[in-house]
């Protein structure tokens, strides 16, 4: 495996370089200052390098091109390194690579890092992590640590490591520290599976212990469930018993409204057979009245025949020296007029007393009205009580029959009486 070409962008002093390593070069030379340094760090940058002393900087950022006189600083450091000769890398006669680059001869490693602080990796310009970068690497024998890459010093190091330093060396030279690393993972991996499983027989005995518990709570909740389905059953049932119910009270209420809209029915004939009863006493009433007038009218016709008669005697008086002859008769016609003057007044007092008779009998029957619109209203709010209290609406009801039977009685004795005035007023006529 060899490296084939170094692409660097804003990296340390470099703006924008390119450097191929073609077959056959042993060294690069240069004068102090022109970035062999550099270089070096780039490839160890690459490769996954964490340390900023390693990279000779206070800073991961300090790694970025902070720009000269002539070129402005750039805002990332990018540095892509090809590596070649893939085919031949071997593994215990197995090809070392993942299967999905087992394909390529060449591979691009590619690291970013932003001054603010965000860095990526790439793989053949494939984003991936670092630790696929190192895998590949552990494949290959290179990383940034171990014998891949020397700098200066690390060789008297080398010379005068311990032999545990060394063994580290020689494992990594031979390749066994892929394996060494691989059994640490497994390690930790059984490790962290022993805890769990450890984490697990402590669930499982708590479980254990909780199961006694989750029977019993089941057990209960089968049986809740039971009693809670015999409790809906009945419920259902009850509630349908009530809708059974219900409905007969439903039905028994229409039929008793049914009733009380016939008695309506019924009290509002009678009401109406009231309001012509009452308008026919008025009627009578009003008859009598024009009686009581014409009477009056025939008392003030008698008056005016009295004051004639009395006249006329007065003329006769005068010519009595005319009528000398016909004396003895004007005395016995003023006799006669003198007696049916005085029949006249009797006449006109037994009127007077008749008319105040039927004037007391009008004040009662106007009396006995105000009773009937009384009785009247008291029907008409009786009846909306019934309509309102249902459950003394019987009640009611009788007691209004009662009083219609009594108004009717009133009307028949009322209608006596109107009978009874008009055979008066027939003899009064006559």
């Amino acid at each position: 495996m060899y490296l084939k070409s170094l692409e660097m962008v804003g990296f340390k002093s470099f703006a924008e370089a390119r450097i191929e390593f073609p077959n056959g070069v042993t060294a690069i030379v240069g004068p102090n200052g022109s970035g062999k340094s550099n270089v070096v760090d780039a490839i160890l940058w690459v490769l996954g390098e964490q340390s900023t002393k390693t990279l000779r900087s206070e800073k991961m950022e300090d790694v970025i091109f902070n720009g000269t006189e002539l070129r402005k600083p750039l805002g990332m450091a990018e540095v892509s390194l090809v590596i070649s000769g893939l085919d031949q890398v071997k593994v215990e006669g197995q090809n070392g690579l993942p299967s999905q680059l087992s394909e390529y001869q060449d591979l691009m490693i590619t690291r970013r890092l932003y001054r603010n602080g965000d860095s990526e990796y790439l793989i053949n310009k494939t984003q991936c992590r670092l630790k696929d970068i190192r895998s590949i690497l552990l494949d290959t024998r290179a990383g940034t640590k171990g014998h891949t890459v020397i700098a200066q010093g690390q060789i008297d190091q080398i010379l005068n490591a311990s032999p545990q330093d060394r063994r580290e060396l020689i494992e990594e030279t031979a390749g066994i520290v892929r394996y060494k690393k691989q059994k640490a993972e497994a390690l930790r991996k059984l490790d962290a599976t022993q805890q769990n499983l450890l984490r697990v027989r402590d669930i499982i005995a708590e479980v254990k212990k909780q199961l006694n518990s989750l029977e019993r709570q089941a057990r209960q909740a089968r049986s809740y469930q039971v009693l809670q389905q015999e409790a809906r059953t009945l419920e259902v049932q009850l509630l349908t018993n009530e809708l059974l119910r219900l409905r007969g009270n439903i039905a028994d209420i229409e039929q008793e409204l049914e009733t009380l809209v016939g008695q309506e029915s019924e009290q509002t004939a009678h009401q109406a057979r009231f309001h012509a009863e009452l308008e026919r006493i008025k009627l009578a009433i009003t008859d009598a009245g024009l009686a009581i007038n014409q009477r009056r009218e025939a008392v003030s016709h008698v008056e005016q025949q009295q004051a004639q008669a009395l006249t006329a005697a007065e003329v006769e008086r005068n010519k009595s020296e005319l009528y000398e002859q016909q004396q003895q008769q004007a005395l016995e016609e003023r006799e006669r007029l003198s007696r049916e003057q005085a029949q006249a007044k009797e006449a006109e007092a037994s009127l007077l007393t008749e008319l105040e008779r039927l004037e007391r009998d009008c004040h009662e029957r106007e009396q006995a009205l105000g009773a009937l619109d009384q009785e009247m209203k008291a029907l008409l709010q009786q009846r909306a009580a019934a309509l309102q209290e249902e459950e003394r609406g019987r009640t009611d009801v009788l007691n209004l029959a009662v009083l219609v039977a009594n108004a009717e009685q009133n009307l028949v004795q009322l209608n006596a009486r109107t009978e009874e005035v008009a055979a008066r007023d027939g003899r009064l006529a006559r």
